[in-house]
């Protein structure tokens, strides 16, 4: 493999999640199982604003590798069986937001002050509540309302449409 020592890492970590995906759903006779794949997480305004290292790596650039061959250790471990899991795809759904589809703003933390204490009273300069929806980072690397949104209406879509739901009846 081409990978490097810390994707296989990566890897290794995301073939043991999916290992305990495995052994709790225990071949359907466990509990069903709805799981997560690992968002980019080079995406975030803080990996943006992370120096480059010694050995000239991009640290959003690297995050981004590592969350890619997790999930790629995690997706090719489990099988793809909906009676028994049911896999929700957050790296595609922040993909799509990095891409610019459905946020104004995918750079930005909307928050001027650090999670928790982030209110409506505390946005950035010049943003209203309403257009903080636009944003995809609340803070430095926690998403907004408007992923939040999302990421909950595709796991509860997927918890209640995939096969696994009907075999509960």
């Amino acid at each position: 493999s081409k990978a490097g020592p810390v994707a296989r890492q990566a890897i290794s970590l995301g073939q043991q999640v999916a290992g305990q995906v495995k052994r709790i759903s225990n071949g359907g006779d466990g509990g069903r199982v709805l799981f997560v794949t690992m968002p980019n997480l080079g995406g975030t305004p803080e990996a943006r604003n992370l120096p480059v290292s010694a050995g000239g790596a991009a640290a959003d650039s690297c995050l981004s590798q590592l969350a890619q061959a997790f999930n790629s250790g995690l997706r090719s471990t489990v099988p793809n069986d909906g009676r028994f899991f049911g896999l929700v795809l957050l790296d595609d759904l922040v993909g799509q937001a990095l891409r610019g589809f459905d946020v104004n703003n995918n750079t930005t933390a909307v928050c001027s002050v650090p999670l928790p204490d982030c209110t409506t009273n505390t946005l950035i300069s010049g943003v209203s509540v309403n257009s903080s929806f636009g944003f995809l980072w609340a803070g430095a690397r926690n998403f907004g309302v408007n992923m939040h949104n999302r990421f909950g209406e595709l796991a509860r879509d997927i918890a209640r449409n995939n096969p696994f739901s009907a075999k509960n009846g």
